[in-house]
């Protein structure tokens, strides 16, 4: 008797590739992450970001529901960083040099934008850009207001990957002061 194997259908649904208005709807601070790129492994503060697009979802239980598309991105405001490029663009504006001290990207969560959608090689979709909206573009809600189970899921996977930082045995003295506010 054959066993006949064959091409089943899915109900796993992608984005359409182009340029489709979103909101973020969760940053995620997944820690150090460790990754290979041209042969060299190197360690990385990582976070994730995740925007609900205006796209929803045709078919299965999940028809009538937005899709999700996240990005990776290197907790950096380095001027070559693709965080900072995306944020500029999103922002519509150069960082100042008070804000490349310290700027917290929690302050986007809730933000619309317009992201550039790309299909890559194997068929997935991923953010190639992200932009201000035009002026006067109606801006959406996020329908989220906590992650679905699956995604929980991913996130706790990718943390998971998380480089523990080794014990250091170096004692740090501190410089004496004349004041009496701690040294940090």
């Amino acid at each position: 008797m054959p066993i006949m194997a064959q091409e089943t259908g899915t109900d796993f649904e992608q984005p359409t590739p182009g340029t489709t208005q979103a909101v973020c709807v969760f940053i995620h601070d997944i820690g150090i992450q460790e990754n290979n790129f041209s042969g060299e492994t190197k360690r990385a503060h990582k976070i994730i970001m995740a925007f609900e697009l205006a796209q929803k979802r045709t078919i299965g239980e999940n028809a009538g529901k937005p899709f999700i598309l996240s990005s990776f991105y290197t907790l950096s405001l380095h001027e070559k960083a693709a965080l900072r490029k995306d944020l500029e663009a999103w922002r519509g504006k150069k960082f100042t040099p008070q804000e490349l001290k310290g700027f917290d990207v929690e302050t986007v969560k809730g933000a619309n934008c317009l992201l550039s959608i790309v299909a890559t090689e194997n068929g997935k979709r991923k953010i190639n850009g992200v932009m201000a909206l035009p002026t006067g573009m109606p801006t959406i809600t996020a329908s989220l207001t906590e992650p679905p189970d699956k995604y929980i899921e991913w996130i706790e996977k990718e943390k998971s990957k998380q480089i523990k930082p080794e014990p250091t045995t170096e004692i740090i003295q501190a410089e004496p002061t004349d004041d009496t506010t701690p040294p940090f």
